[in-house]
């Protein structure tokens, strides 16, 4: 490699100088790329590599919140409509709901898919319908609740999105039902829309809404904390 000299040597010294200011902290790896890189790519570097990072973080705390997720389902699940003993109540949307709020709602999306995949795997109950189910159902509550929180990132807006996505969870519900539970029990459709209005419905309106009650008090203090861990 061979070094400029003169007044273009020392200006390009003091450029890297300024530059290699930025990786302080790196690894030995990152520090040669820093030296060797011209300004142009270091400042690059410096930028998009804080920008992978940040990535990373966003798949770590992700995969966090999906395994709290499927712990409490599995720990905690109980039945809350009388006479439907087979609606069970969990609290696993609530990381969900945390993460998407912190992370957007295409994540959201994520950890909702792994988590009614993981759960379909260890419980072996529901099968590749409950699964699909599973997502529906919650999928369709982060991705509503946290797109609009997103962009109105306010206590109003966190209830707005929990409200409209309760209700978007409960539709998306009725329908699914309608369509998927004869395939999954193996009863009349006649049965599911007899079932509709006395448990299915009020079922899925308690359930998220119990899950965005708790969501709303606890979001603040869970996501500062996981903020600063992830820092």
């Amino acid at each position: 490699m061979q070094v400029p000299t003169g007044g273009i040597a020392h200006e390009l010294k003091n450029e890297l100088t300024r530059c290699n200011s930025g990786a302080d902290g790196k690894s030995p790896d990152e520090r040669r790329l820093f030296f060797y890189a011209s300004p142009e790519q270091c400042v690059q570097a410096i930028f998009l590599g804080g920008r992978k990072m940040k990535n990373v973080n966003k798949l770590a705390l992700g995969g966090i919140l999906s395994g709290i997720s499927v712990l409490l389902a599995i720990w905690i699940h109980f039945p809350i409509i009388p006479g439907a003993g087979f609606l069970l109540y969990d609290p696993a949307d609530i990381p969900i709901l945390i993460g998407g709020f912190m992370l957007g709602p295409a994540i959201g999306a994520a950890m909702a898919f792994i988590v009614s995949v993981l759960m379909a795997a260890v419980t072996g109950q529901g099968g590749p319908i409950g699964a699909l189910m599973h997502f529906l159902s919650t999928g369709t509550l982060v991705i509503v609740a946290s797109y609009i929180y997103i962009n109105d990132k306010t206590r109003i807006g966190a209830v707005k999105g929990l409200i409209a996505g309760s209700i978007g969870m409960a539709i998306i519900m009725v329908i699914s039902n309608l369509i998927l539970t004869p395939i999954y029990m193996g009863v009349p459709r006649d049965v599911v829309i007899g079932m509709l209005l006395p448990a299915i419905i009020p079922f899925n309106l308690l359930k998220a809404g119990i899950n965005s009650v708790f969501t709303f008090l606890i979001y603040k203090k869970v996501s500062g904390f996981l903020k600063n861990v992830a820092e």
